[in-house]
C-alpha cells in the first residue's frame, strides 16, 4: 500500500459542512411551506377571496424557494460529485506498492491546485481529478464531451500544476526534475473513447488504468531521491503550514 502524507483539507471539510447545511435548510423551506399551506387553505376554504390571496402568496413563496433549492442542490451535487472522484482516486492509488508515496493538500501560491502528488521510482506525478460524465474523447485539439469542448482547459489546468510542483522541488532541492501531469476521469458512468492518451505530455486516464500508468512510466527514480521529494513536498502541505 502507498504511503500516505498529509490530511484531508480543512478548508474541503468546512466546504462539505457547509453544502450539506444548505442541502437540508432547502428541503425544510420547501417543506415547511407546504405544511403552513395546508391547514390555512383550509381554515378560509369558506372564503373565496382569502383562499386565493393565501394560494397566491404559498405557492409564490413555494416557486421561490424551489428555485432557490434547485440551484443550490445543483452547487451542491457538483460539489459532492467531485469530492466522490477524490475519494475514489484516493482509494486507489492506495493500491500502489509501498515503494509510492501520496501526498495531499498542497498549497502553492496561497492555495491548492492539485489533486493528488504521487512520488515513486517510476516518476513524480501531478494527478488532477474530474467526475464528468458522458462520452469524453480528444478530437485532434481539445477534450470533448458528448461533441462539445469542456468550458474549461483541463489539460493547461493539468499541466499548471505539474509546473508549480516542478517549480517548488526545484527551489527547496535545487534540482529540475520533469512531474508527469495525469488528468484521470474518474466518474463509473463516463465512458472513455480512448483507454489512455498521452496528449501534449499529458495524460488522460480512466481511473482503472491510473495505477497501470504510474507502474509503467519509462522515469527511473532512486529510493534517496524520492525520499528528498517527498521531503521537500511535504513542507507545503496545509498541516505543516498551519504549524
Amino acid at each position: 500500500m502507498a504511503r500516505v502524507h498529509g490530511e484531508r483539507s480543512e478548508y474541503l471539510i468546512q466546504e462539505e459542512k457547509k453544502a450539506r447545511l444548505l442541502f437540508w435548510y432547502s428541503g425544510f423551506l420547501l417543506i415547511t411551506s407546504c405544511l403552513v399551506y395546508l391547514p390555512l387553505s383550509f381554515i378560509y376554504r369558506k372564503n373565496n377571496f382569502i383562499s386565493l390571496i393565501v394560494l397566491l402568496v404559498f405557492w409564490a413563496i413555494g416557486i421561490v424557494l424551489a428555485v432557490f433549492a434547485e440551484r443550490q442542490s445543483r452547487k451542491v451535487i457538483k460539489y459532492f460529485n467531485g469530492k466522490k472522484a477524490e475519494y475514489n482516486i484516493f482509494f486507489r492509488l492506495l493500491k500502489l506498492s509501498k515503494d509510492f508515496h501520496l501526498l495531499q493538500s498542497l498549497i502553492i501560491n496561497g492555495k491548492s491546485n492539485i489533486d493528488f502528488v504521487v512520488v515513486g521510482p517510476t516518476g513524480i506525478f501531478a494527478i488532477e481529478v474530474k467526475s464528468h460524465k458522458g462520452f469524453i474523447v480528444f478530437n485532434g485539439g481539445e477534450l470533448t464531451r458528448g461533441g462539445k469542448p469542456f468550458e474549461k482547459d483541463f489539460l493547461s489546468q493539468t499541466m499548471k500544476g505539474a509546473i508549480n510542483i516542478n517549480g517548488l522541488i526545484k527551489k527547496e532541492i535545487g534540482k529540475d526534475f520533469f512531474v508527469q501531469p495525469i488528468l484521470v476521469f474518474s466518474n463509473i458512468y463516463r465512458k472513455l473513447i480512448f483507454k489512455e492518451e498521452n496528449i501534449n505530455r499529458v495524460f488522460v486516464v480512466s481511473n482503472n488504468s491510473l495505477n497501470r500508468r504510474i507502474y509503467k512510466n519509462h522515469f527511473k527514480f532512486s529510493k534517496e531521491e524520492v525520499n528528498r521529494v517527498v521531503e521537500a513536498l511535504e513542507k507545503y502541505q496545509e498541516s505543516e503550514l498551519e504549524r
